[in-house]
């Protein structure tokens, strides 16, 4: 576990300074993920409109699977897609 945890940082500090090289680069993309965040958020809001639970979900339950996903597809865009490119 030790050897993945330290790949997993050794992929992450090269992502990091990878994405540092140009800092207008940078903070688009981290204005680019609060917006779809908050687009993420208003569209999960809609759908819990008036007290109406889509699927049998309750709002925390729509909120931790939402979590989940934006942490993955984060992890997994900051993380492998640019040292993959090198």
């Amino acid at each position: 576990m030790r050897r993945y945890t330290k790949t997993f940082c050794l992929f992450w500090s090269v992502s990091v300074s990878a994405e540092m090289e140009y800092r207008a680069n940078f903070v688009l993309s981290c204005l680019t993920t609060l917006l779809t965040l908050g687009g993420a958020l208003f569209t999960v809001g809609l759908l819990f409109q008036n007290g109406h639970t889509p699927g049998g979900y309750s709002w925390p339950a729509a909120l931790t699977g939402l979590g989940c996903t934006r942490c993955l597809t984060v992890c997994s865009s900051r993380c492998c897609r640019p040292t993959a490119r090198r």
